[in-house]
């Protein structure tokens, strides 16, 4: 106990520790008022020297501030809203935090002297949109199933479509498990391939149609009595009845002559009903009544119809599209019965008509849409009697199949890795959910 009253004793008091600052406040004051003050009104400090001011601002820097001045916490609200104000001023403000309001404001960019990420920018952008709600340009569904859908005529690609069955579909079925997404692949020869009539036509079309066609009252009755006008459709449609609702036997596997009879006369009825739209098609595109791309429906085949649904109508082709090319530099025509299987015949000629279109199709559209990198050609020569057979072009098979299964693999690979950057946020997948199912509603909703 006594040593601690020593120790209480040697300690200085607060009260010393005050006066003792107090005494050399007030030297300060007193040597300040020594100072000479120069010519001047008395007590408007304008005749004040700079120098005797530098030299007061120096002594008043010399003065040590009280420690209950420096340690006191602020106790005004003014000096707490300030504060406050500054805190909200100096921090970085998060481009995904909504306002007040509820939106999501706009990114500001990089900062200065960065360079912008367009990727990231772009994924901020497809956050943004989900997260208040909008319905344009929605990104697609989460899946872990590979699509791979290959359009080409059948009789010219039979050998690389079955190298493909038996070589690279089951390495892309291995490789793909647990992935996903969804390609378009396009095999294109020299063969335009199968071109039917329309299934559906616009109502509008189908009358003008009729109406050039009816000088010959038959042609015009054979029109009328294969489509039928479907007012529920809006707009209103003529659609292609089955056949078999007018030739009851076409499918009559019981008794195989009449079937042969009812399948002979709907190819015949199906070369009239072609010629006739065709005719009519093109004397309305000269009249201006039809744009080329509405005459060119009456002309097109399968698969070209196939590569515009599947490339030339959609966006982003980049990441899931591929067209191959091949061609043959030496079809032999002589043999007719497996030429016919590489290009289009029209008796013993080849179809200079479905040769335009492949033309257009092959060096114009696909060029126009898909990158150079997604586009493979390959040329070969025409061999033995078949044209092409699998021992003798076996080197060209493999190089065909060896890129289609890198190329494939790459864009699933860049799918999976693109869809993960937002698949894995469970809030933005099931607000997504609700937009897609919103939209499909909205498809089907129509105000009456």
């Amino acid at each position: 106990m006594a040593k601690s009253d020593k120790s209480k004793r040697k300690s200085p008091t607060p009260g010393k520790i005050k006066s003792a600052e107090h005494k050399k406040i007030k030297s300060a004051d007193s040597n300040k008022s020594k100072s000479p003050v120069p010519k001047g009104k008395p007590g408007d400090g304008k005749g004040k020297s700079s120098e005797s001011k530098a030299k007061a601002r120096k002594e008043n820097d010399k003065i040590p501030k009280p420690d209950s001045a420096k340690n006191k916490p602020p106790d005004s609200k003014a000096s707490q809203k300030s504060e406050a104000k500054s805190d909200t001023k100096n921090k970085p403000s998060d481009p995904e935090q909504p306002s007040e309001n509820g939106e999501i404001p706009e990114g500001e960019g990089a900062p200065e002297g960065e360079e912008i990420d367009p990727e990231a920018e772009a994924l901020r952008a497809t956050l943004r949109r989900v997260m208040v709600g909008s319905l344009e340009d929605l990104p697609p569904l989460g899946s872990k199933i590979v699509r791979i859908f290959t359009s080409s005529t059948f009789t010219d690609t039979t050998t690389e479509r079955n190298s493909l069955m038996e070589t690279v579909y089951p390495r892309l079925k291995e490789f793909c498990r647990e992935k996903h997404g969804l390609e378009f692949q396009v095999f294109l020869g020299q063969k335009y391939g199968y071109r039917p009539i329309p299934t559906f036509i616009l109502a509008t079309e189908f009358d003008m149609i009729v109406d050039v066609v009816k000088e010959v009252p038959s042609d015009a009755a054979l029109l009328q009595q294969w489509y039928k006008r479907d007012d529920n459709a809006v707009p209103p449609i003529m659609i292609l009845q089955p056949i078999s609702s007018i030739l009851s036997n076409f499918n009559n596997k019981r008794h195989q002559r009449l079937m042969e009879k009812d399948q002979n006369a709907w190819w015949d009825i199906m070369g009239r009903l072609q010629k006739m739209l065709r005719k009519g098609a093109q004397i309305l595109f000269l009249n201006r009544k039809l744009d080329r791309e509405q005459m060119h429906n009456y002309f097109m085949s399968v698969t070209e119809r196939e590569i515009r649904h599947g490339i030339i109508n959609v966006d982003n082709t980049k990441d899931h599209c591929l067209a191959y090319l091949r061609q043959i530099s030496n079809v032999n025509m002589t043999a007719l019965r497996y030429a016919r299987n590489f290009v289009d015949v029209i008796g013993r000629e080849v179809d200079k008509e479905a040769e335009r279109f492949l033309s257009i199709l092959r060096d114009e559209h696909l060029p126009g849409k898909l990158p150079p990198n997604n586009i493979a050609r390959f040329t070969v020569e025409w061999t033995g009697k078949t044209g092409i057979e699998r021992e003798t072009h076996a080197a060209y098979l493999k190089e065909f199949c060896d890129n289609f299964y890198c190329r494939i693999s790459e864009l699933v690979n860049r799918a999976v890795e693109e869809n993960m950057k937002l698949a894995s946020d469970l809030l933005y997948s099931e607000i997504l959910q609700h937009l897609h199912t919103c939209m499909n509603f909205c498809k089907v909703f129509q105000v009456t």
